[in-house]
């Protein structure tokens, strides 16, 4: 905003400011894996569909730093391909992050379905990488990564556009609320070192989490350890519906 007001709670006290974002490289785990698309086709909102093609999955655990903004956070996330008419991207399915600073950009500027979770930074056992994201004292994600090569940072795929959808509930109770989608992107992502090896993810029973139904049938994975920074660019909002 132009005028320096501030766009969220406390009025005096704003939580966050105006955008972009900046990440300061983050120390991330990540695997990927195929799902098949009725699985996959439960976790996206409407008005998203799933693109043609293989349906490849995500899951990250890292340990954030977004200044000046968000400061020093844990996440994890597991994502999915996601289409919007011909627009492609990746969608959040869940996220879960540790600072409340976080939790609020994500939600009230760009639609992420963040929720909180404890911070719980990586620990190193030998080569091995332990990340776990817990919430309310159980484990909803866990990643660890038996570290066995270092590799080129191009191996690792870059972050592309992203889809999220937006609610804004209508508090008369008379609608459902509005319904945004949003098209917004990393540009200047840039990965410092990355690391290669074997891995096994847990995405255990929960009662608020059925990411549970996206566990791949592999019980090892291929995982990459990656410190990368990027900017969180502003979004464009593709359509805008009282539902």
């Amino acid at each position: 905003m132009s005028d320096g007001a501030p766009i969220t709670v406390p009025y005096a006290s704003p939580i966050f400011g105006c955008g972009p974002y900046h990440m300061l490289e983050a120390r991330l785990l990540m695997v990927s894996w195929a799902v098949p698309r009725d699985v996959a086709a439960q976790f996206l909102p409407p008005p998203l569909t799933l693109p043609e093609g293989p349906i490849i999955a995500g899951a990250f655990i890292g340990d954030m730093h977004q200044l000046p903004s968000c400061g020093k956070f844990h996440e994890g996330g597991v994502m999915l391909p996601a289409a919007y008419g011909d627009r492609v991207g990746t969608y959040a399915a869940y996220l879960w992050t540790s600072a409340d600073e976080a939790i609020y950009v994500g939600r009230e500027v760009y639609g992420m379905p963040k929720v909180l979770c404890e911070d719980t930074p990586h620990v190193w056992n030998g080569n091995q990488i332990n990340a776990t994201v817990r919430r309310s004292g159980q484990e909803v994600v866990g990643l660890d990564l038996a570290v066995e090569a270092s590799v080129d940072p191009g191996e690792v795929m870059r972050d592309g556009p992203r889809l999220s959808v937006r609610f804004i509930p209508d508090p008369t109770g008379e609608t459902g609320g509005r319904r945004q989608v949003l098209l917004f992107s990393t540009p200047d992502f840039a990965a410092k070192d990355a690391w290669r090896g074997t891995a096994t993810l847990r995405l255990p029973p929960h009662a608020q989490s059925r990411a549970c139904a996206l566990l791949p049938e592999a019980t090892h994975l291929t995982g990459y350890a990656v410190t990368a920074s990027w900017v969180l660019d502003r979004a464009t909002i593709l359509s805008d519906e009282v539902y």
